[in-house]
């Protein structure tokens, strides 16, 4: 039976820097369960160097061997794998042809992530109020 990649494909504002987080701080656990969430690849919390190279397909032979040595399912995940082609994902598929890939996908309604990017605007200098912000859009 092949292994199996999860590619946890989250846009921004979902929760995604939470859970990669919890990936992270879990990882013994995760392990024991039979699902490997490597820290090589990550950049904050999640895999966004990965990501880096497989839209450069600039993966290496050292990285297929990498991952061909884990001897369990792995986990990856970065909010900007969103950014993905269907080339991309082709290269990634033929990549790690060893394994089922397995995309996992969260949505969460426009409406609901408001608040959240209002609060990153704020937090990056703007000085805008909530109500000045929603009316802008």
């Amino acid at each position: 039976m092949k292994r199996k990649i999860f590619l946890h494909v989250d846009p921004h504002k979902t929760g995604t820097t939470l859970i990669q987080k919890v990936f992270l701080d879990n990882q013994s656990e995760l392990f024991r369960n039979g699902l490997f969430y490597p820290k090589k690849y990550v950049r904050i919390f999640g895999h966004h160097h990965l990501r880096d190279l497989i839209k450069d397909r600039a993966l290496t032979q050292l990285d297929h061997d990498f991952f061909n040595d884990i001897n369990s399912n792995i986990l990856l995940s970065s909010e900007d794998f969103i950014t993905f082609s269907v080339d991309d994902f082709k290269y990634l598929k033929s990549y790690f042809n060893e394994f089922d890939v397995n995309v996992i996908y969260s949505w969460r309604r426009s409406s609901l992530k408001m608040y959240s990017i209002w609060q990153e605007v704020v937090k990056h200098g703007q000085s805008i109020s909530f109500l000045s912000f929603t009316t802008s859009i």
